[in-house]
């Protein structure tokens, strides 16, 4: 039987003597949780465990403050053309490459709770 995500210990995630922490490992994290990490920022967390990273990148999300409120908010105009459209697609891929696990969260949410106006 082969070890898949759902049947197998996170110790192959481990750092140990065989499978140190390094760079790679942590781009990797970051890719799967935000939307990566430089490679400068990388080697500045080396020396961080695995799961003081990861708690890191939760406390992270959780004290971002809030999306300011968009100019159209109040408006219900027509999102399919225009500035509206524009400004929206602007603030939602800053956001998404700023914002990391929030944001990620937020994409994958998204499409799982489609709504419209």
């Amino acid at each position: 039987m082969s070890a898949n995500c759902n049947t197998a210990s996170l110790n192959v995630y481990s750092p140990s003597f065989g499978s140190p922490w390094n760079a790679k490992k942590i781009n990797h994290l970051y890719k799967r949780l935000a939307y990566g990490i430089s490679p400068d920022a990388a080697t500045l967390l080396i020396n961080r465990s695995p799961s003081e990273i990861v708690d890191g990148i939760i406390d992270d999300a959780i004290a971002q403050p809030n999306w300011p409120k968009p100019s159209w908010a109040d408006d219900f105009g027509d999102l399919s053309v225009g500035d509206s459209r524009k400004e929206w697609k602007r603030t939602f891929v800053k956001a998404m490459l700023q914002n990391g696990l929030r944001d990620r969260m937020s994409f994958f949410w998204s499409n799982h709770f489609v709504t419209s106006y």
